[in-house]
């Protein structure tokens, strides 16, 4: 509404004017009549009486669940303790054959052993209850888990704390535990980058989209110095009883393609702070790279007894970031026990076909170590990947290099000799034992 001035001159004493300025007088508001006022409020308190009776409805709902999903929970985990496997699996979901199967494999093995696929071992500490949701189909139960770093990095973390979703439906007999719903998981969604796609669920999109752009950087490493397909595709499944549960990555190959799996984080372990969050990264990246060799290895799928291989994997690692050092102290400790006694190895007489210790690394694996880290030194990092086809066929060492280097490994034998007393803290002038006959 425009509200319109006049204006007025009034001449006063002398020759000074004022200027007064005026309104319109000021009209009374007509007021409402009650009944259109209440009527008008009656639509707006129809809907806070309907939000204030469906937030009744849900806590309602939610706090049933929660005393009867606790229940079952804890009556898994006091099967657990006692070793009942015929009392959990009461307990899992009667329709779901694939899910007992599953279940029935993998009784207790996340309490007693953690999760090995992702470095995690149990700490020995109960795990701790968390809160419980209603989800599409049910609910869920997150039990928090303390886990200790099978391999910690020297500046990471030893310990992580992980969210472990349980899911449990209603049946007319009662709630079970059972695999997530359908509409849980949400929409397929994908991301992409020069060599890497990512395939996951819209649930999953939190935890997998900041880990896209950090494996792009891993596959740009460790491609540099592998032979790699064009593109890497990676899928986070969220089937419990597809290819890995707790994190176990699987791959295929063919026609140039490259596919690893992994379990969706709802179902391995949700972290619950930044540490965690870093070690669950660096632990799926490390299976990245474990696959990519896996790839490149020629022939079948390699042992994971060799040594030559799994020694192999720690150098790609190493370069990716993902462990540190490369050569250990127990590598070191090896070497030097070796030269004082003279059993270190000529580079030519290095043995490929040895058996991986599993725990403390013996001579030959040392040797094997040092070797590796010897030639990417001496001839460049590409010679590993150029060595890796002779490597799963050879006997020794020198036999690859002659093999695929087109070299022999008797020129090198002085450099590896010097390089053997640099890495034992030796001194380069000294004489170490020649080595006893093999």
């Amino acid at each position: 509404m425009n509200i319109e001035f006049e204006w007025q001159i009034i001449e006063g004493e002398g020759n000074e004017t004022e200027t007064i300025m005026s309104s319109p007088p000021i009209r009374p508001k007509r007021r409402l009549p009650k009944w259109l006022i209440m009527l008008a409020a009656i639509p707006v308190l129809a809907v806070v009486i309907f939000g204030a009776y469906m937030v009744w409805t849900y806590h309602t709902q939610l706090n049933r669940a929660t005393r009867e999903v606790n229940l079952v929970a804890k009556a898994e985990e006091r099967a657990i303790a006692a070793n009942d496997q015929a009392s959990f699996m009461a307990l899992q979901d009667p329709d779901d054959p694939a899910w007992r199967t599953m279940q029935e494999r993998r009784f207790g093995q996340v309490e007693r052993l953690g999760i090995p696929e992702l470095g995690l071992r149990a700490a020995g500490t109960a795990p701790q209850f968390g809160p419980v949701s209603l989800e599409p189909g049910g609910a869920r139960l997150d039990m928090m888990y303390q886990f200790s770093v099978m391999q910690p990095m020297p500046s990471g973390p030893v310990t992580v704390s992980l969210r472990v979703p349980q899911f449990y439906k209603q049946t007319p007999s009662g709630w079970v535990r059972a695999r997530p719903s359908a509409e849980f998981w949400g929409s397929l969604h994908s991301l992409s980058s020069k060599r890497v796609l990512a395939l996951y669920s819209r649930r999953d999109a939190d935890i997998v989209e900041p880990l896209v752009p950090n494996m792009a950087q891993v596959v740009e490493r460790a491609c540099a110095n592998l032979a790699c397909p064009p593109q890497v595709t990676i899928t986070f499944e969220t089937s419990p009883d597809s290819a890995g549960y707790r994190g176990t990555s699987t791959y295929g190959s063919g026609a140039g393609d490259f596919t690893l799996r992994f379990a969706s984080p709802y179902l391995s372990g949700l972290p619950m702070d930044t540490a965690s969050r870093d070690e669950l990264y660096r632990a799926l990246e490390t299976r990245l790279v474990r696959g990519l060799v896996a790839a490149s290895w020629p022939g079948q799928r390699p042992s994971s007894n060799s040594a030559v291989y799994q020694q192999l994997v720690r150098w790609h690692l190493a370069q990716a970031g993902l462990v540190w050092p490369f050569i250990t102290p127990e590598i070191t400790h090896a070497l030097v026990t070796a030269m004082q006694t003279g059993t270190w190895r000529p580079l030519t007489a290095i043995p490929l076909q040895v058996r991986s210790s599993g725990t403390e690394a013996t001579p030959d694996e040392a040797m094997i170590s040092l070797a590796f880290a010897f030639l990417a030194e001496r001839l460049g990092a590409t010679s590993l990947s150029r060595l890796t086809p002779a490597m799963a066929d050879s006997t020794t060492l020198g036999e690859a290099i002659r093999t695929t280097l087109r070299m022999s490994p008797v020129t090198l034998e002085p450099d590896w000799q010097r390089f053997l007393r640099a890495q034992a803290g030796l001194s380069p002038v000294a004489e170490a034992p020649a080595p006893n006959a093999f």
